[in-house]
């Protein structure tokens, strides 16, 4: 069976599901992280 890719809106690969993106380690959370963003509209 093929691996399925994760891919963002505009099908673009998502490389890691599980990290965000942050300022600094244990920081908060960059609003730049599309990803995220994408993530948390599709559980809305």
């Amino acid at each position: 069976m093929a691996k399925e890719n994760l891919t963002k809106d505009q099908g673009v690969p998502v490389p890691d599901n599980q990290c965000s993106l942050t300022a600094v380690p244990h920081g908060p959370v960059l609003l730049q992280d599309i990803h995220l963003i994408e993530k948390q509209e599709m559980t809305l």
